[in-house]
């Protein structure tokens, strides 16, 4: 199936589809070890109370920055009044993915807003054996199978979110867990959080 808007460095390849969710991972031959497989890894975003995974509801333009292979997606919620605008790309020399998220507050009051971050990998092609666990020495959760492991992990204004024992024992992680609509939507759910003012 044709994906939207791929980064790429010739080794590492991801591919989004229409609604910016991650949808193929190839490493190390681009066309060669799907490790998504087609599955969703997908962007949640709470704020006011509510929760919603980008998708329905959401305007979604995808674009690259000119002369680039560096996305430039904006994501605009006009009911929740919140605009993301995301950059991804792939290093030319690393094999790194790399995404930033800049959030906009579209009302005039403040808001918190907490960013979710779903991988459902299928590494090496399939489901079977997939791996995840808690890195300390990062603050991420490196998923892996045999010879692959991928480290997921996030920074908010420069600084590696919190990783306390409170923190990792919130996090779930496993095929088809994660940040769900019901744990997503509890204030005491451990995310990125970003206080905006407008």
């Amino acid at each position: 199936m044709p994906r939207d808007i791929p980064v790429g460095n010739g080794s590492l390849l991801v591919c989004f589809d229409r609604e910016y969710a991650i949808r193929d991972l190839y490493f190390p031959h681009v066309g060669q070890e799907n490790h998504m497989g087609g599955r969703r890894s997908r962007l949640g975003l709470w704020v006011g109370g509510r929760f919603t995974w980008v998708g329905p509801g959401w305007e979604v333009e995808l674009r690259y920055e000119t002369d680039t292979l560096v996305t430039r997606v904006r994501l605009f919620h006009r009911e929740l009044g919140i605009l993301l605008v995301c950059r991804d790309a792939v290093d030319f020399h690393e094999n790194i993915y790399l995404r930033e998220i800049t959030v906009e507050n579209m009302l005039p009051e403040e808001r918190e807003v907490r960013l979710f971050f779903v991988q459902d990998f299928s590494i090496s092609g399939n489901s079977v054996g997939d791996t995840a666990a808690f890195d300390p020495e990062s603050g991420g959760v490196v998923h892996y199978k045999g010879a692959r492991y991928f480290l997921a992990n996030a920074w908010v204004s420069g600084t590696v979110l919190p990783s306390t024992p409170w923190d990792r024992r919130r996090r779930q992680v496993g095929k088809g867990l994660g940040a769900t609509p019901r744990t997503a939507s509890s204030p005491e759910t451990p995310s990125p959080r970003v206080r905006l003012i407008r």
